[in-house]
Parts: structure tokens; sequence; C-alpha cells
């Protein structure tokens, strides 16, 4: 008979995270189908085999609204207050490398140096370099739907 191993930390505190999120148990099977990995990925991050990719618990961190670092294990869960209700402070909080991640990914960057790297900038390094990302987006945005126009009007004439 084979021993059981020990449920491994990363494993418990995403099943934590999307039982809290649905509000219900949720199975192996129902965790893979949400991050589109096979369940026997999941069973592997259960008992430790291998550790979720980062691609994976960002994506788990956007689905169940529990931070990046959360899931990561770099602050306890019951810790994290929700978003919503920050309270009467007029300052913005300082960008996170969870938030930094995601805002990159959702302008397309899908090449992110490791996040040990990443955790050298301080949040003005991140919030700059989103500031011109975003920028340079808008502009390229701007200029391609210009040419195009322009090229479709020209082929209409």
């Amino acid at each position: 008979m084979r021993k059981e191993k020990p449920i491994a930390p990363i494993y418990e505190r995403i099943k934590k995270a999307f039982n809290d999120a649905l509000d219900k148990e949720v199975s192996d099977k129902e965790i893979a189908e949400a991050v589109k990995v096979r369940k026997s990925a999941v069973s592997q991050w259960k008992y430790g085999d291998t550790s979720p990719k980062t691609d994976h618990l960002l994506l788990i961190a956007e689905l169940t609204g529990v931070p990046f670092a959360s899931l990561r294990g770099e602050n306890d869960l019951s810790d994290v207050a929700d978003e919503n209700n920050e309270g009467d402070s007029t300052e913005p909080e300082p960008m996170s490398l969870e938030k930094f991640i995601i805002k990159l990914q959702a302008l397309g960057v899908e090449d992110v140096h490791s996040i040990k790297s990443m955790e050298k900038l301080t949040p003005t390094d991140m919030e700059e370099i989103i500031a011109v990302a975003e920028n340079n987006a808008k502009v390229t945005a701007q200029t391609t739907a210009q040419t195009m126009i322009e090229q479709r009007i020209k082929a209409k004439k």
C-alpha cells in the first residue's frame, strides 16, 4: 500500500482561494478546468512534485481575486484586505509586483523576466514602466488604426 504524501502548502492556498471565491468546496478537476491544465498537473501541485508556473498563479489570482503574493505564500490569505474596503486613505497604494505583472500581460508583454529579477524594481519603477508602456500602446494603436483607415479608404477609390 502506498504511503500518502503530505499536501503541499501552495496547493492548500490555491484550493482555499477557489473555495472562498466560489463559496463551495471545489474539486481538483474544477481547478484544472479553470486554470486550463490537466488534472494530473493539479495532483502534482497537491503533492509537491511540481509547482504551478507563474502564469498559472497569475490566472488563479485573477480568477479568485486572491493576490499573487498570497498564492506564492508571501503573506497570509486571512490578512489580505478587501480592495473595495481600503478605508479613507487618499494615498494610492504602491504598485505591487503581482499588479505590475498583470498590467504587463494586459499590455501584451508575454516575455517577462524572472520574478526574482523583477523584485528589485521599486513601486515607482513599476509605475513608470507601465505608464510609458501604456502611452506607447496608445500611440501604436492610434498610428495603426489611422494607417489602416487610410489604406482602406484608398483601396475603395
